[in-house]
């Protein structure tokens, strides 16, 4: 967001000293275009984070609201406020925990970014990895899962499977 208002700022700048600088003077020909190409150029910068917010996905409204009703949470909050954001941090959470085991599992086993997808499973009562699963596609289904399997619960604690794509 930052970003966004310096890039606003210095190009408000740059046209107004485009503006001043353009033959003719002020009321020249050359000026009236200049301004509304100006115009032009400040109104997409404008656009520009409107449109990177709504890019992000269709769950941006709920996340607002969760993230919103978080803000004012209080022991009198509703109950159903607490388990929805509850809920939003475990699949945040489950998220990050399974681009980190993918990342540790193409490291140790030499897989390819493009050839595995982890998915995680929590315990809902204690937040906890209950289990794991692997998929392998092209050329990691030649992988040894059992050992994957065997990595993953030395690791984790947490049961395993692997399954070809």
């Amino acid at each position: 967001m930052k970003q966004s208002l310096y890039r606003l700022i210095v190009l408000a700048v740059c046209c107004g000293v485009l503006d001043q600088l353009a033959p003719g003077g002020e009321g020249g020909a050359m000026s009236k275009y200049l301004r509304m190409l100006c115009s032009l150029c400040l109104l997409l910068a404008l656009a520009e984070p409107v449109v990177m917010l709504l890019q992000t996905g269709a769950a941006l409204p709920e996340r607002i609201a969760a993230y919103a009703e978080t803000l004012t949470l209080s022991p009198n909050a509703s109950e159903e406020a607490q388990e929805r954001w509850n809920r939003e941090q475990q699949r945040l959470d489950g998220a990050i925990a399974a681009r980190q085991l993918a990342l540790a599992l193409q490291s140790q086993f030499s897989i390819s970014p493009d050839d595995i997808t982890v998915t995680v499973r929590t315990d809902a009562s204690s937040a906890q990895l209950s289990h794991v699963s692997v998929g392998l596609s092209n050329a990691a289904v030649w992988q040894n899962s059992h050992a994957i399997e065997a990595w993953i619960e030395e690791q984790l604690g947490c049961t395993a499977s692997v399954y070809l794509e």
